[in-house]
This record gives structure tokens, sequence and C-alpha cells, in this order.
């Protein structure tokens, strides 16, 4: 069994809507990945509501925030999405193998998300004045520097 990603301070971006979905989103992947195989279809289903709801209000934030809405980030929402709905509709009485998969695809799909979509909106967020929580960790600002030069982006 691979280690669950947890909550963490070091992942908050400042910007509270955000924050908050992203530990809801890490809390209800680990309740998921311990409950009975009886009971992952329903909670699937709740995870799959929430995940559409969430990642329509952070567009339409982004929109208002900025005046665009970067489509590489609606894509990244709309992949996870697409996912989650094919685990679903596999999912077989008795068969959770691919769900259970799938959750742990998600813990490790939010970690890159948070720091290649999330950290730099949190960046542009802080930088054009807004202040609403601290601004993203220096962990955060690390790892995406890390993988910007990792992919031969310059920093």
């Amino acid at each position: 069994m691979d280690r669950a990603v947890a909550w963490s301070d070091e992942m908050l971006l400042g910007i509270p809507v955000m924050d908050t979905a992203h530990k809801f989103f890490l809390d209800e992947l680990a309740r998921l990945s311990i409950l009975a195989d009886d009971a992952i279809g329903r909670a699937l289903s709740d995870l799959m509501d929430f995940l559409e709801r969430n990642f329509h209000e952070e567009e339409a934030w982004i929109g208002r925030t900025f005046g665009f809405v970067d489509a590489r980030h609606c894509e990244d929402h709309a992949r996870v999405i697409r996912t989650v709905r094919q685990a679903a509709a596999e999912l077989l009485p008795g068969d959770t193998e691919l769900v259970r998969l799938t959750l742990r695809q998600l813990r490790r799909w939010f970690l890159n998300h948070l720091t290649t979509m999330d950290v730099p909106l949190a960046v542009a967020y802080e930088m054009n004045g807004h202040h609403d929580a601290p601004p993203p960790s220096s962990w955060l600002r690390a790892e995406l520097a890390h993988r910007l030069y990792r992919n031969g982006i310059a920093v």
C-alpha cells in the first residue's frame, strides 16, 4: 500500500477558497482509501460531484480574478473528471482494484497540479496585490522552480 499524501500547511497557497478545497480533497482521498469495498462506489460518486463543483468554482474564480482561464488548467481538471468517471463506470461489485488505483493516482496528480498549475496562479495573485492569507510557502515555490528547471524552463 502506498503512502497517503496528507494535507500540510506547506501546501497553503494563500487563496482560502483553493486551500479549503485542497484540504478537503486530500482528506476525502484518505477517507476513501480505507472504506470497505461495498461503500466505495457511492463515495466515489460523491468525490466526483465535489470535483466537478470545485473545478467549476475555481475556474470561475480564476476568470473573475485574472480575466481569463488558462486552457491547460481547465484541461487538467477535465482529465481528472474523465479519469474518475471512467473508474466509476468500470466499478464492478466486489472489484474495486481500479478505483483504489485511481485514488492513488489522484494523490500524485494533486501534487503535480498544485506545484505546476496552482502555485504559479497563487504567485500571480500575490504579485497583483492580493493577500488574503500567507502566500505560497518557500517549499512550494522551490518545488515549482525545481520542476521548471528540470523541464528546461528558465526561472
